[in-house]
């Protein structure tokens, strides 16, 4: 380990117990496969790691790692392997292994996460950041790069393809 890095004054390993069920989560809900969702997150911490970035406080830092692992499952969904081969994935499997995540052992979860993962990624990944790591609008336009009128339109359009595809928000 590098001698004396502190992130927003944590040690390396104090940021990995602190921060890793939010990167975990946003991993497995945006890879929908377990192994895929653990390279994201070893990259994610890797990147923190190697980063020489200095971070103001905590909610700085927690933003930056989700930022780092939303981009991690992006270039994921982007790369030759997941675009050309094909696999079935046993999601009994991803959602047993939610249940070891603090989210509650929940019918409504896993049919919120199944709706979750059937809508298009630019929407998924504002519906998870508000409802479920609890960003404000503001909050995940700056994660994102976006605006925050764009970020406000996706949450509505994401709301309503759930509401038309699973009878979620009436």
């Amino acid at each position: 380990m590098k001698e004396n890095s502190t992130y927003a004054g944590m040690s390396f390993e104090d940021v990995t117990k602190e921060f890793s069920d939010n990167v975990t989560r946003i991993c497995i809900s945006a890879t929908g496969n377990y192994e895929d969702a653990k390279d994201c997150f070893q990259n994610t911490f890797l990147k923190l790691y190697t980063s020489k970035k200095s971070f103001n406080n905590k909610e700085h830092l927690k933003a930056w790692l989700l930022r780092v692992a939303i981009n991690e499952c992006k270039d994921y969904h982007r790369s030759f392997w997941k675009r050309n081969v094909d696999f079935d994935y046993d999601y009994d499997k991803f959602f047993a292994t939610r249940n070891t995540m603090k989210w509650g052992d929940t019918d409504e979860m896993d049919t919120l996460l199944t709706a979750l993962r059937s809508l298009p990624y630019k929407y998924y990944q504002i519906i998870y950041l508000y409802y479920i790591e609890g960003y404000n609008t503001s909050e995940i336009s700056v994660l994102l790069h976006i605006s925050c009128n764009t970020v406000k339109s996706r949450l509505n359009r994401g709301r309503k393809i759930l509401k038309e595809r699973w009878n979620i928000y009436e």
